[in-house]
């Protein structure tokens, strides 16, 4: 036996979870409703689901759905806000969580991110993300856009 056939890679973990996202920085792009209409649809399919609501101001999808809703007013401001909404996705008890943003809230999430590893600590846990992107024509819209696909990037599983 070689050296080589002894080391094992170890497996990807399970895919427990999969979150979508949409932290673009722009207000009145239909993130939100996006958001609501997945919820829509999950319900729908009978697939397990949860809220998370960031946007302390508006919160539209706690409005929406009071019962099934979590907010975190302080994840898209705080570093410790960020970290509990971290751990509230790793613990999620349904198979999709749906997380709606505030505008304006694009630059902290995402160096949040990139500074916590946080993208590495939902890969590790079995968490994926699904980031929408929002065409706009709007250009602080088309920035933030830009942040986005800079900072989550590409970011597949191997097989």
């Amino acid at each position: 036996m070689t050296k080589a056939a002894d080391q094992t890679t170890p497996a990807p973990p399970k895919q427990k979870a999969h979150i979508i996202i949409a932290p673009q920085s722009a207000g009145r792009i239909g993130k939100s409703t996006v958001a609501e209409a997945i919820i829509t649809w999950a319900k729908f399919a009978g697939i397990d689901h949860v809220i998370l609501d960031l946007d302390a101001e508006h919160k539209t999808l706690s409005q929406r759905y009071p019962d099934q809703s979590t907010v975190f007013p302080e994840a898209a401001s705080s570093d410790d806000g960020f970290m509990e909404l971290l751990g509230a996705v790793v613990e999620a008890p349904a198979p999709l969580i749906v997380a709606d943003f505030p505008a304006q809230a694009t630059d902290h999430l995402l160096r949040q991110l990139d500074e916590r590893n946080g993208l590495g600590i939902l890969e590790t846990s079995g968490v994926t993300v699904t980031c929408l992107i929002f065409p706009a024509d709007d250009t602080a819209a088309r920035q933030s856009a830009v942040k986005c696909v800079t900072t989550l990037g590409d970011r597949q599983r191997e097989k």
